[in-house]
């Protein structure tokens, strides 16, 4: 279902910060109460998470990572999210999420989960689950498959990363969240049905991460003191962008460097990543 839409702040920042980070973050947030320990898959303590699975979509023409290139104000960015490793049974949840000028509204509905959608022959596997929707959810699936269908847009990509998610302690916060994802990876023109593919590149070096700080008018006192302390500026950094830069688009090296975080830019030599 469509939310009233957030603000976001996004930043690259080294491995080595992690720690501090939390430490700062944990008198005001909590692990996600869905999230488990991520101990044994990251080489940090306490890291509570969970895999996240976004398989994109785009036109034959590449409008929509055009649009997020020429930072267009409002735009759609379609995904299909799954969550969890290779043999889990999770839920698959149709998303657009939606850039607003600075504000982001996502329109989301779970729709089966991963064994169903692997079994489903259909070449847009959702479709006979959207029919099966409640009235009051269905309109967001018909409209995820009409702005599939009316563009004729294919999946370029699917983004694997480990998120650490934390929430408020305090409800009266409201719906602040503070993210840090890890091990950002992609696979290249991906199989519709298979939302766990393997991936084959790297997006961003693996002692780093992107941490996102969510609220909805204000970021909180502490959030703006973190950063103020840490000497971190937010900027622009799209997943789905250096996705396709990254791999589609890798010949164009200008885009490349035009969507790498200006953070990594120091750090990173000038071409993608090597597979992980």
């Amino acid at each position: 279902m469509e939310d009233q839409g957030r603000f976001e702040m996004k930043f690259a920042v080294p491995m080595l910060m992690r720690d501090e980070l939390i430490r700062r973050s944990t008198p005001f947030m909590k692990p996600d109460p869905k999230a488990h320990s991520l101990d044994q898959e990251l080489p940090v303590r306490h890291a509570w998470g969970y895999a996240v699975h976004s398989l994109y979509f785009d036109t034959p023409r590449l409008d929509d990572y055009f649009e997020r290139l020429q930072e267009m104000k409002i735009r759609n960015r379609l995904r299909v999210r799954t969550y969890g490793r290779p043999g889990d049974c999770a839920p698959v949840f149709l998303e657009n999420k939606r850039k607003l000028d600075n504000r982001v509204v996502k329109q989301r509905v779970r729709i089966c989960n991963t064994k169903q959608w692997k079994q489903t022959p259909s070449e847009y596997p959702w479709e006979p689950w959207v029919e099966k929707l409640d009235p009051s959810k269905r309109y967001v699936g018909k409209h995820f498959n009409w702005l599939v269908s009316s563009g004729r847009r294919q999946p370029v990509s699917i983004v694997h990363y480990l998120r650490e998610v934390y929430v408020p302690r305090e409800p009266r916060a409201g719906r602040l969240r503070f993210t840090l994802d890890h091990q950002i990876t992609v696979t290249t023109n991906p199989p519709m049905h298979n939302l766990h593919a393997p991936p084959d590149a790297q997006l961003i070096p693996f002692d780093w991460m992107v941490m996102e700080l969510k609220y909805d008018r204000h970021p909180a006192p502490w959030m703006l003191e973190l950063c103020r302390d840490l000497h971190l500026l937010s900027e622009p950094i799209s997943k789905f962008g250096m996705s396709v830069a990254r791999t589609l688009r890798r010949h164009k090296m200008h885009e490349v460097r035009y969507l790498t975080p200006r953070s990594l830019r120091q750090v990173e030599s000038p071409g993608p990543e090597a597979s992980p």
